[in-house]
């Protein structure tokens, strides 16, 4: 929460929680409920080479890329997996040239796949980037009191993994968020409207 005398900082929406009797959890509207954000800094060469978010999208959905908000130093590969918390296989995959970004603090940076990824609801998916240099590439994650403070950003469906190899882990418990989600064009199957969103970003 804002610290100093009260009202001092009056351009600032409280970061509260509110918790109803029956558990619900609400938040106002433009808070920010995390405690932190602070930055992760990897690249080939580290132990752990793949960061970024575990995504369960609610409705079917077609992925066509991936957003991050990151630092490129170097060649990154923007990647959609599919099981990731399983047997992770990549879907799609976007591979970022440094050349042709124009600034290592590009970020947002959209990343589009040559063709999208049909998606089912609640299917489990994960959106990562991988440095493919020693270079590094540099990207904000927030860091929450609680697993389930989540929900006060598109939903507790999502939080931060990463790997060496094999299956994704849950990083901090569930507690953190990387700036890294999906472009998502969303259908609803039952004849209704259509939209599109950006889910964990």
């Amino acid at each position: 929460m804002t610290t100093g005398a009260v009202y001092s900082n009056t351009n600032q929406v409280p970061n509260v929680v509110i918790v109803a009797s029956d558990g619900t959890l609400g938040y106002f509207f433009g808070g920010y409920v995390a405690n932190s954000a602070t930055t992760q800094t990897w690249s080939s060469a580290d132990t752990i080479k793949e960061y970024g978010n575990l995504i369960i999208p609610p409705v079917p959905v077609k992925v066509y890329g991936l957003i991050l908000n990151a630092a490129f130093f170097g060649n990154t590969d923007a990647i959609l997996y599919s099981d990731p918390l399983g047997t992770p296989f990549a879907q799609k995959t976007k591979s970022i040239d440094l050349n042709t970004i124009g600034s290592a603090t590009a970020g947002p940076y959209p990343a589009l796949f040559s063709s999208p990824y049909s998606a089912s609801a609640g299917q489990s998916l994960a959106a990562i980037a991988k440095p493919t240099t020693s270079t590094s590439i540099q990207m904000d994650y927030k860091t929450f009191a609680a697993a389930s403070h989540q929900s006060s950003e598109s939903g507790s469906n999502g939080y931060a993994i990463n790997r060496n190899t094999g299956a994704f882990a849950a990083q901090n418990s569930q507690k953190d968020r990387f700036g890294i989600g999906l472009l998502v064009g969303a259908f609803d199957s039952g004849g209704g409207g259509s939209f599109s969103a950006v889910i964990c970003g």
